[in-house]
């Protein structure tokens, strides 16, 4: 399975200016790539704060999410993080989530299970945390696992306890230890896709996009 993980420098809030830059970025892979991995939060641009509380921002982003699903039909299957409604009548009102667009719609929904609220990090503030027990695995193209940014930092296989608390890109152990432990366990290779700093870009217009504002 040959994967491209999309080097992507989103514009936090640019809804369209995000979704032209990766149609622009998946139109130009090679035939032969079987899945388009996007950061987290890709459409939006990450982290989007109190943009998430503003329902006209989150039903747009849903359908640019899935008009890009449309224009890229033709392509191959492409993972796309944009947040999620929760359709619950109790919790937050959102998922921090990744959508599979395939065919020309949304085929799947992978959520995250472990927000991070610390630092930089507020995500408990919007995003509801899905329920996830140790043996549950989120499958995806090819039946590959998938983890929202976090899962990975509890694994018990590899952890003694629980290390959530601890900002994994500060561990003395790196991210590859306990990535590789996961990637052991499920007998498949890792692969990781981030924006190209820590966080994206603040909210800019975008003037050279083809896509609808």
């Amino acid at each position: 399975m040959r994967l491209a993980l999309l080097q992507l420098n989103p514009t936090i809030g640019d809804l369209a200016g995000n979704a032209d830059r990766i149609e622009r970025a998946v139109r130009a892979l090679p035939a032969e790539v079987d899945l388009a991995i996007t950061p987290e939060m890709s459409l939006t641009g990450y982290p989007p704060r109190d943009l998430l509380l503003e329902p006209g921002f989150v039903a747009r982003s849903a359908e640019l999410a899935a008009l890009l699903a449309r224009h890229l039909r033709d392509r191959c299957p492409v993972l796309l993080g944009v947040p999620e409604r929760n359709p619950a009548p109790q919790g937050r009102p959102l998922f921090n989530a990744a959508a599979l667009l395939e065919e020309g719609r949304i085929a799947y929904w992978v959520r995250k299970s472990l927000l991070p609220t610390y630092d930089v990090f507020d995500e408990d503030r919007y995003f509801e945390p899905v329920v996830w027990r140790a043996d549950d695995t989120d499958r995806g193209a090819a039946g590959g696992p998938l983890d929202l940014r976090g899962r990975a930092w509890n694994d018990r296989d590899f952890w003694l306890k629980r290390r959530y608390h601890v900002d994994p890109s500060r561990s003395p152990t790196g991210p590859e230890p306990t990535s590789w432990s996961t990637c052991r366990r499920h007998r498949l290779p890792p692969a990781s896709r981030t924006c190209v700093s820590g966080c994206c870009r603040a909210s800019r217009a975008s003037t050279t996009s083809s896509w609808p504002m």
